[in-house]
């Protein structure tokens, strides 16, 4: 797809996408089966040694505080428990 994104004047970064989604990247134009290989070799690499992607997520503020406060209240009530 990487024809398509030219033509929208768009550029990509295929080293800082793979590193960004944690798993390789390969750029194909299908239509003149360019990367066709790499792609091939990559899904061959993949199948052989499979690995878990980390995952980034990004919540609004107010989901990201109130996750933290439930976090630190949780700890507080375990510390209690604990008698710390």
């Amino acid at each position: 797809m990487l024809d398509i994104a030219k033509q929208h004047r768009l550029s990509i970064d295929l080293d800082a996408l793979s590193h960004e989604l944690g798993c390789p990247v390969v750029g194909v134009v299908a239509s003149r089966e360019d990367g066709i290989e790499a792609l091939k070799d990559a899904i061959l690499t993949a199948l052989e040694n499979p690995v878990v992607p980390r995952v980034k997520t990004h919540f609004d503020e107010r989901i990201e505080r109130a996750e933290r406060d439930l976090r630190l209240k949780e700890e507080a009530e375990e510390a209690a428990r604990r008698g710390d």
